[in-house]
């Protein structure tokens, strides 16, 4: 049996980053692991939450905490954008802060705090689900 090639750091992030934005629901870690199974591109987990890590850091993707998934983010999506996500359908939808969530990093900042992450998630039904959906 030919021994197989190591994939680079750039290829892994790549097979990874595809396979969550072919995901319209998002995708846990196990479940990436096993959809690139399946198209016969394994990877191991410490590769895995690696090159999340990175596509997270770069803005390339997303964790839904509530889903414990991550979702691909549309591109200029900030950092700080507020997650939506439908319990039915588990569609991940990002929207850019607004309003006091805006506020929350210069707040933070304001009381000495360096390392800011936010998380705002909001669970609901989408439109399509709830029998509102234009199409």
């Amino acid at each position: 049996m030919a021994r197989r090639r190591r994939r680079t750091s750039r290829e892994v992030d790549d097979l990874v980053a595809r396979a969550i934005r072919s995901a319209p629901d998002g995708l846990t870690a196990y479940g990436l692991m096993a959809r690139l199974e399946k198209r016969q591109q394994p990877i191991a987990p410490t590769q895995t939450y690696r090159a999340l890590r990175r596509l997270i850091e770069r803005g390339v993707v997303r964790r839904i905490e509530s889903l414990n998934a991550y979702v691909g983010t549309a591109p200029g999506m900030g950092h700080d954008a507020v997650s939506l996500f439908c319990r039915s359908c588990r569609r991940s939808l990002p929207v850019e802060a607004a309003g006091p969530v805006a506020l929350l990093p210069t707040a933070a900042a304001e009381h000495g705090f360096r390392s800011v992450r936010i998380i705002v998630e909001i669970a609901g039904t989408c439109p399509d689900c709830s029998g509102q959906g234009g199409g």
